[in-house]
């Protein structure tokens, strides 16, 4: 139709690039990176310039990985340093407080203590809802401290 590819012709020139957000020299970190939702907006921080810090679990460590072939943090970080940005894959567990340390001490000497962007985005529940439910028991029957993995 003539509406989408006006659309579509006004992402290809030079007009659009210059409505788009610069993030060169900014810093982001995005947890659970890699793969979803959490590496779709690393690639996008990326390729808008940005440097992205990337976190996740190993992959031995990581729930599914050992069924399926899945996208590791190094792979998204590449693939956010060849959009443009600059990415940096850092294993840390986020249920592991001294990790979550090291990350932001690493980060924060590596950066001079600039820290523009942060997405929360990692989730350890999945195991958790999985175990839980199949046994039949109601949300609500579960102590509130459960739902802190989420």
């Amino acid at each position: 139709s003539f509406s989408s590819s006006v659309v579509s012709n006004f992402f290809s020139t030079s007009l659009y690039s210059s409505f788009q957000m610069s993030l060169r020299g900014q810093i982001a970190i995005v947890t659970g990176a890699s793969r979803g939702i959490g590496q779709g907006i690393a690639l996008q921080l990326g390729k808008a310039g940005a440097t992205v810090y990337v976190t996740g679990r190993k992959p031995g460590e990581s729930s599914g990985n050992e069924e399926n072939r899945l996208p590791t943090l190094e792979e998204t970080a590449k693939e956010i340093t060849d959009r443009g940005g600059k990415g940096v894959a850092v294993y840390v567990d986020h249920s592991d407080v001294e990790q979550v340390k090291s990350l932001f001490t690493r980060i924060e000497e590596e950066t001079n203590g600039q820290l523009d962007i942060l997405v929360n985005n990692a989730y350890a529940a999945v195991d958790f809802i999985i175990e839980e439910f199949t046994q039949k028991s109601k949300f609500y029957e579960n102590p509130p401290e459960t739902w802190d993995l989420v």
